[in-house]
């Protein structure tokens, strides 16, 4: 309620017949018992431009090109898998076979799909 519908404890307290320091503990002991979890979902920069180009050039179906700015290495490799991740899920379906290669991307790009489908 706090993130989803942007109401304060005080508010969801009211909602529901409850203090707010109860309110507050609850969503403490929620938070340590993994019941919610909060993530922030930021938009990962791409390179649209580039990614249009490489479609064309190369007869592609989709592509994906992370602008990596000013990322240190591992966290470019972590976004990366995330946006590998991403155009994954997007045509993932039953019967599907797909080919891998190995490497520190693919680790992310797996470690990504496998959060994902635990929550």
């Amino acid at each position: 309620m706090c993130y989803e519908q942007n109401l304060t404890q005080s508010q969801i307290a009211q909602k529901v017949g409850y203090s707010r320091s109860m309110i507050s503990r609850m969503i403490s002991e929620a938070r340590e018992n993994n019941i919610v979890k909060i993530r922030i979902h930021y938009p990962l920069q791409r390179i649209r431009e580039l990614e249009s180009y490489l479609q064309d050039v190369l007869g592609l179906k989709d592509a994906r090109v992370l602008q990596r700015g000013a990322l240190n290495h591992s966290e470019m490799l972590r976004r990366l898998g995330a946006l590998a991740a991403s155009l994954l899920e997007e045509h993932l379906h039953d019967h599907l076979i797909i080919g891998t290669s190995w490497g520190t991307a693919v680790y992310e790009t797996i470690n990504t799909v496998c959060g994902q489908i635990l929550e």
